[in-house]
């Protein structure tokens, strides 16, 4: 059963649903975010010295690795994070805030993935990209000692990396979370129009599931079909994968990824564990600290983490 909103949540979402039709959609409004994000990050570097976070890795098309320490880590136990944007969007310096907060929760040392985006870069550089990341890491760490972590694209390239490391025959890290998937490019499911007008984060510019799937295959899918499992991993073979710690809203256009994704996972009944909430925004982990459901959200993942990353 979802959880009922708190009073800071419904707050949230009135102010979101009005910015979401307005500056949300629009890029540049998006990169002064970042910016703003950047220069708050710099000022709390030295108000709050504590934490570390440096590049470790450079990659293709400006991709790079930042690790980010904080106070009391386990160095020996390590989460791997892609974030969110719909590939085309996002940064550390939108995420840093949650790294350090996952960080000092969890006490594993963070390593966030600012891969390429599209329409530079399309798919599959963000996956390849990921795999070296890993294979990185295993330089470092135990394969049972790393976590996988990511919320929309990010869950997507989670899982789709899984796919390509258990066909490689490569060792799969210990576990996995998904906040929001992104998991089907074909748009086939239902909740992409029945709640579009409850959505209060994502910018929605097209009129129909059909226009976004275009819009998609043009900056990101290239000759890709959306109905491969490396592209939409929800259509993808979830058997022999790590545990999985899913969490999505039933408020979002992207609930119907995440209801399909979660009868699945109840089939395999492997250890994973699914986490509904009822009007909490897309990426709900990402707003941790601006109401009590995105906290709880968010010790859910570190408690799972904590119990099956060794």
């Amino acid at each position: 059963m979802a959880l009922k909103p708190s009073v800071r949540l419904r707050i949230f979402r009135f102010v979101f649903r009005y910015l979401r039709y307005g500056l949300l959609g629009f890029k540049p409004f998006y990169h002064l975010v970042e910016g703003i994000f950047f220069c708050l990050f710099q000022l709390r570097r030295i108000l709050l010295p504590g934490y570390q976070a440096k590049v470790v890795k450079h990659y293709s098309h400006e991709g790079r690795l930042y690790c980010i320490k904080t106070p009391g880590c386990l160095v020996d136990k390590a989460l791997l994070y892609m974030h969110g944007g719909g590939f085309l969007l996002g940064s550390i310096w939108t995420y840093i805030r949650l790294m350090v907060k996952l960080g000092r929760e969890s006490g594993f040392v963070v390593y966030f993935l600012d891969y390429s985006l599209a329409p530079k870069a399309r798919f599959p550089v963000a996956q390849l990209q990921m795999v070296a990341a890993y294979r990185y890491l295993l330089q470092i760490y135990h394969p049972k000692c790393v976590a996988f972590g990511g919320d929309s694209a990010g869950g997507n390239l989670c899982l789709a990396t899984l796919f390509r490391l258990r066909a490689a025959g490569e060792p799969l890290p210990a576990a996995v979370f998904l906040d929001s998937p992104f998991l089907d490019l074909s748009f086939s499911g239902e909740s992409w129009q029945q709640n579009r007008k409850a959505e209060c984060v994502l910018p929605l510019g097209f009129e129909s599931s059909q226009r976004i799937a275009w819009f998609y295959q043009k900056v990101y899918l290239g000759q890709a079909s959306p109905l491969d499992p490396l592209v939409s991993p929800l259509f993808g073979d979830l058997r022999g994968l790590p545990p999985i710690h899913l969490s999505y809203s039933e408020k979002e256009v992207l609930t119907s990824d995440g209801e399909s994704l979660a009868k699945r996972l109840r089939e395999l009944g492997e250890g994973h564990e699914i986490k509904v909430f009822s009007m909490t925004p897309h990426a709900n982990i990402v707003f941790f600290y601006l109401y009590p459901e995105g906290m709880l959200g968010l010790r859910a993942i570190v408690n799972f983490l904590k119990a099956r990353v060794h």
